[in-house]
């Protein structure tokens, strides 16, 4: 993992990950000379860059191993994840939002498209005559008609089988007990 703190913006970066104006930056207790810290947590080794001050001579950079990074640095590593943490959190705040928001457009339109639909239909029906609702009753009821006289057939031809299926064992038994 690769980590940098950039002081002066007040930044910290993990893998490309930034984190950047950080309202609490001052909490990691940076020097103030420091403007950077680069850091590797393979390699287990980084530098510590130094600000350039007017008139001064420049530190050099400081090479750190793990234990002074942990020491010094350590609270920037998770500072930058709690950051991260309530920036995935925000994020999915907004999606949930945002696919609520669209559902219930959704919803809206389905209802505004039912009352359309059953303004449409009553508007049909007020148009019609009497013979043409008489006839459009009698459609309904042809149907019905149909639909239970087929479910009466299926009954009928249900109970035939069983009677047959009932005879059939009746007989064996019959012929069974005479033969015992």
């Amino acid at each position: 993992m690769k980590i940098s703190i950039i002081a002066d913006d007040r930044a910290i970066v993990v893998d490309g990950s930034a984190a950047i104006n950080v309202s609490n930056f001052s909490d990691l207790g940076i020097h103030p000379l420091v403007h950077a810290v680069q850091y590797d947590t393979e390699s287990e080794r980084g530098e510590v860059e130094y600000k350039q001050l007017p008139g001064m001579p420049q530190i050099p950079n400081q090479v750190i191993g793990l234990d002074q990074f942990k020491a010094v640095f350590g609270k920037a590593q998770d500072l930058h994840r709690e950051i991260r943490e309530r920036a995935v959190k925000a994020d999915d705040d907004a999606r949930i939002q945002r696919e609520s928001e669209a559902a219930m457009e959704e919803a809206e339109r389905e209802a505004a498209a039912r009352k359309a639909a059953d303004e449409a239909a009553a508007a049909v029906k007020a148009a019609m005559t009497p013979d043409e609702k008489l006839a459009a009753i009698q459609v309904q009821a042809d149907e019905i008609k149909a639909l239970a006289d087929a479910m009466l057939a299926q009954a009928i031809e249900a109970h035939r089988l069983q009677a047959e299926k009932d005879a059939a064992e009746l007989a064996a038994y019959s012929d069974k007990q005479m033969k015992g």
